[in-house]
């Protein structure tokens, strides 16, 4: 039995903000913050009630707690046996406070459910939310929540959201198809956003294959045993003879005599009614059988689709999408009741070895459409649409990364200027090593890579020491008489609990970086330690990967560039060098603002000074010596 309730303050005391308690049946569970810190409340945070109600991000917690922090679960009674679950991980007793059980959420923002078992009987204690102090940010020196920063946690949560929809939405990909598929089975609902880019891609198609159906269905001759009297009779072979003989109690007596030849045989008697073999045509055959099925589960899955994305598709961006998805459903619905579809029955056995779905036109191109749609069951967004449900913001953070800098780079390297093409291996999710963003621009083609690893023993993606894999790896080709070469140029880490405060702070002091990150660990600052820690990786991966440039992509305000002789880059106004400033040549690390609902500028800025002005400098130069080896 679960029981439900909600948070409070403990004993009514609403001056005493460091602990809450919930009060099921026979029980008091009370969570407590060590020091002078406080838990949020929002009954008691009329601003913050104020924009969760006009949010549609699903922010459902009544209390929000601080990663990083240390809390303290207590339940009364005391029980011994009692166990305090957050997820699937079970969480021990304090050695020395046994009455408590601790808390710290170091890698997990977002919807956090925590469970209390005493004996047989579960209790789900209300939803908490845990935010980063990042996203709960106080105006310029004022003690006051900045609630109308985009990094003030709902805020940013509601963009984070409508932003990767909406890249998830809008792009187009290509499928690698591999050489076979792996039979297994679907233990899970196809993905909705794969079938929103099916339906957006193909409804054109699939009504052209209809129509084809349509108008020149498939249709076969059988015959059916059907039974007459014997004055309908037509013809008459040895069948119909041994049906007659074999089944006397279909004979009646003649009255009168007979001149029958037949009853004269039978004794004065006559079969009732006789066996006759009709030859038909019918579209009830498995070939329309699979096309009606196929229909009903188009109609069914376009209505969920424009159900799920209905406040996406009322944008102005996404009103053709809506109005191709309109026409496609009313077409489907007029179809199915044509005599085609009325007569054809269920599909119960699907007809794979079907030389009309292979060869006649419109059932091929069915044909076709179905394999691609049952591709609905593979993973491309199956790890986006988890985090959505478990409101995992870190990784949803990092997936909004990708498609963010994909975008950026379509629109600062794409020549016909329009949305990035997905690349995607069918057998795996956006982790698969053989998925990336694609981008020509004029001898180079660009390719962003998720999760790509770097290995001693690879030729093009190269690392000489230990094994490393970035996020995101922007790779360059360039094609040559020999052939394509490869090269990783820039990669990119999304660090969402990135301080750039914090670490500009500790660049700015006397003590190095390395000794800093120990003598933090010493004192248990484990968030400061991967601050510390990023910058660190940053050089790990230039050096390793021999790259132009690797950068940490965070949620803040602040750009810093280090160049290798020592300059530094920021998007500051006093700053001595400017980001617009950077050059072409630039080889270093840094990190680099991005947040969502914000325009990407510094990141479009130094794309476009790394990358683009880069290559036209190359290309120019190759047109110049062009001219020379013309004039020699």
């Amino acid at each position: 039995m679960v029981e439900r309730e909600g948070w409070r303050r403990c004993n009514g005391d609403t001056e005493n903000k460091h602990h809450i308690c919930y009060n099921p049946k026979n029980t008091e569970i009370t969570l407590k913050i060590s020091g002078d810190k406080e838990i949020i409340l929002l009954k008691e945070d009329n601003d913050l009630k104020q924009v969760l109600s006009k949010s549609n991000a699903g922010i459902t917690a009544t209390a929000f707690l601080f990663e990083w922090e240390n809390y303290y679960v207590e339940i009364h009674p005391d029980d011994k046996n009692a166990r305090v679950f957050v997820g699937d991980e079970e969480i021990s007793r304090s050695k020395g406070l046994e009455k408590q059980y601790p808390l710290q959420f170091q890698n997990q923002l977002g919807k956090v459910v925590i469970r209390v078992r005493i004996g047989e009987r579960e209790i789900d204690l209300p939803e908490i939310e845990v935010i980063s102090r990042k996203l709960w940010p106080k105006k310029p020196k004022e003690d006051v929540i900045d609630k109308e920063s985009p990094l003030f946690y709902p805020t940013f949560y509601q963009n984070l959201v409508d932003s990767l929809k909406e890249h998830c939405l809008s792009l187009s990909f290509d499928i690698l198809a591999p050489t076979y598929l792996r039979a297994e089975e679907a233990l899970r609902p196809p993905s909705n956003l794969f079938k929103f880019h099916y339906f957006k891609r193909n409804w054109k198609e699939i009504m052209e294959a209809y129509n084809t159906i349509i108008y020149q269905p498939y249709k076969r001759l059988v015959e059916r045993d059907n039974f007459v009297r014997i004055s309908q009779v037509k013809a008459i072979d040895g069948s119909v003879i041994h049906d007659i003989i074999t089944h006397p109690e279909r004979w009646e007596e003649v009255k009168t005599q007979s001149s029958f030849p037949l009853a004269k045989k039978l004794g004065n008697r006559l079969p009732t009614i006789v066996l006759q073999r009709e030859k038909y045509e019918t579209y009830d055959v498995p070939e329309n059988r699979f096309a009606k099925f196929f229909l009903q589960t188009l109609l069914n899955d376009l209505d969920d689709i424009m159900r799920a994305y209905e406040d996406q598709l009322k944008k102005n961006e996404f009103k053709e999408v809506k109005e191709n998805f309109e026409t496609l459903r009313d077409f489907l619905m007029s179809i199915q009741m044509m005599d085609v579809f009325v007569e054809a029955g269920e599909m119960r056995i699907f007809p794979a070895n079907s030389t009309v779905l292979q060869k006649r036109d419109g059932y091929r191109e069915l044909l076709k459409l179905y394999w691609e749609f049952r591709l609905s069951y593979c993973p491309l967004f199956k790890k986006i649409e988890e985090a959505f449900a478990a409101r995992d913001i870190a990784t949803l953070y990092e997936y909004w990364c990708f498609f963010e800098i994909g975008k950026v780079l379509g629109e600062v390297l794409s020549e016909n200027k329009k949305e990035p093409t997905l690349v995607w291996d069918i057998t795996g999710g956006l982790e698969a090593e053989k998925s990336y963003f694609e981008f020509e621009n004029g001898d180079y083609t660009y390719k962003l890579m998720y999760n790509k690893e770097f290995r001693r023993d690879k030729k093009d993606f190269f690392s000489y020491s230990v094994p490393l894999r970035p996020d995101f790896s922007l790779v360059r080709e360039r094609k040559d008489k020999n052939g394509r070469k490869e090269s990783a140029t820039i990669v990119f880490d999304a660090k969402f609990r990135f301080d750039e405060k914090y670490v500009e702070g500790k660049l700015e002091g006397d003590e190095a970086i390395d000794d800093e990150s120990e003598n933090e660990m010493r004192r248990g600052n484990f968030e400061r330690v991967a601050n510390l820690d990023d910058i660190l990786k940053m050089h790990t991966y230039k050096d390793a990967l021999k790259l132009k440039a690797a950068f940490v992509v965070f949620p803040g305000n602040t750009a810093c560039l280090f160049q290798m002789d020592g300059k530094r880059y920021k998007n500051e106004i006093d700053s001595d060098n400017k980001i617009k400033d950077l050059p072409s040549d630039f080889e270093g690390v840094g990190y680099i603002p991005l947040v969502p609902g914000e325009e990407a500028e510094v990141l479009k800025t130094v794309i476009i000074n790394l990358l683009n002005n880069h290559n036209k400098q190359i290309n120019k130069g190759s047109e110049g010596q062009n001219e020379v080896n013309g004039k020699a």
